[in-house]
């Protein structure tokens, strides 16, 4: 059996369109990685303003 174009261009729409978002997480992945204060950073600065 042959697949059809429609086919084959839906799924290579499936699985392009998201590269972007994935490419941005794992961006945000290796920065949280090289400065993990930035994880950090705002809940500390709550607490500081809540508790402190």
């Amino acid at each position: 059996m042959r697949k059809s174009q429609a086919t084959t261009d839906f799924a290579g729409v499936i699985l392009k369109d998201p590269l972007p978002f994935v490419a941005c997480m794992v961006v945000a992945i290796l920065i949280l990685c090289l400065f993990p204060g930035i994880a950090t950073w705002l809940p500390d600065a709550v607490m500081e303003s809540r508790f402190g």
